[in-house]
């Protein structure tokens, strides 16, 4: 009765017992948790989570975890997002202007594998932000990507594109480079620019002034791997003949 006396205003429950008595609050509970040790197997069966040690601080670090990895897969969405939307946005705007386009297709394919896949990976790694338990239980009904977030990331990709669209054109009309020399620079130009957005993806409310460059060490080897296939693609032979990419 208490548990959905809370449930009917709104509130997230979370119960804890061990008895069979205990079994039917437990299933009804948004958060039920049953003791490893000393509870019984209806009250486990029903359980959302079993607390292997009968430790309740483990309740704490397992919270912190969940906070941590629902976060790390928000900003890893992110980070895809906005790079994704960069290299959309660039080609849109060229195609719409009609200027000859800054990436090939085999370009982009390589873009999105040495410049996207590798630090996407390390931010799912990232640690827990310092401030992951001072924050109120997120509302289960908001979204997981709310608009204000998409509008953030919106802004990021035509940053990103803003950036790789002058470097483009500068080459080719500034610069007076051939096609293919200006198609070089916008794609290294793009990829550093997007393992720099890398590091300032680690957090969506800390700037990296806050966070810092070196708090997440498989970033720094993930980018470092990135950039080396970058350069592998513009100075070994078989990688850029296959790219079309020009030292």
């Amino acid at each position: 009765r208490v548990v959905k006396a809370l449930q009917a205003k709104n509130k997230i429950v979370a119960f804890i017992g061990d008895g069979v008595n205990d079994a039917t609050s437990i299933k009804h509970a948004d958060v039920g948790v049953s003791m490893g040790k000393t509870g019984t197997d209806l009250s486990q069966q029903s359980a959302d989570i079993i607390l292997s040690d009968d430790n309740f601080e483990n309740i704490v670090t397992a919270i912190e975890e969940g906070r941590r990895i629902y976060d790390n897969i928000f900003k890893f969405t992110a980070y895809l997002l906005s790079c994704n939307s960069a290299e959309i946005f660039t080609l849109l705007i060229l195609t719409i202007v009609n200027t000859p386009l800054p990436f090939t297709a085999i370009q982009i394919l390589f873009a999105n594998i040495i410049a996207d896949v590798p630090p996407s990976l390390s931010i799912g790694l990232e640690p827990v932000e310092k401030d992951t338990m001072d924050r109120p239980p997120r509302d289960p009904k908001a979204k997981f990507f709310p608009w204000y977030c998409a509008v953030v990331v919106a802004l990021q990709g035509l940053v990103m594109s803003a950036i790789c669209i002058v470097g483009f054109y500068s080459a080719l009309y500034w610069e007076s480079y051939a096609l293919p020399h200006a198609r070089c620079l916008a794609f290294a130009m793009l990829v550093f620019i997007q393992l720099i957005h890398a590091f300032l993806s680690r957090s969506f409310t800390y700037s990296v002034f806050q966070t810092g460059i070196l708090g997440n060490k498989w970033m720094i080897g993930m980018v470092s791997f990135s950039a080396a296939c970058l350069i592998g693609g513009l100075y070994i032979p078989v990688l850029s003949d296959t790219l079309y990419l020009l030292p």
